[in-house]
């Protein structure tokens, strides 16, 4: 395929983040309390509302290798290409497409 110029601002590149957090960090602290809670009678949205084990540590970014980086451009023009493609041919059949977001990990 021959690059283009064409970039879509719908390419999310998570590579560099660090991770975690989530349900595997505090969120899963606060279900298992909650669950605790409930089953000994208590009210467990007092605890999932409260944030309590809400905050994981952060973890740290890393810059992107030059390679990632050529790897994201290509993603770039490539989600860009497919955007234009779907957007004529939903027009040609009198739909609205709507772009995806691509989510690079």
């Amino acid at each position: 395929m021959k690059w283009t110029e064409n970039r879509s601002g719908n390419v999310e590149d998570r590579r560099g983040n660090g991770g975690g957090g989530g349900l595997l960090g505090g969120g899963l602290v606060s279900l298992i309390i909650a669950a605790v809670v409930f089953f000994l009678g208590g009210d467990p949205s007092a605890i999932l509302s409260s944030g309590i084990g809400a905050n994981a540590p952060q973890t740290e970014q890393r810059e992107l290798t030059p390679d990632e980086l050529k790897t994201r451009e290509f993603m770039e023009m490539l989600t860009a290409e497919s955007e234009i493609t779907w957007t004529k041919i939903f027009q040609e059949n009198g739909m609205q497409y709507r772009p995806a977001k691509v989510v690079m990990f």
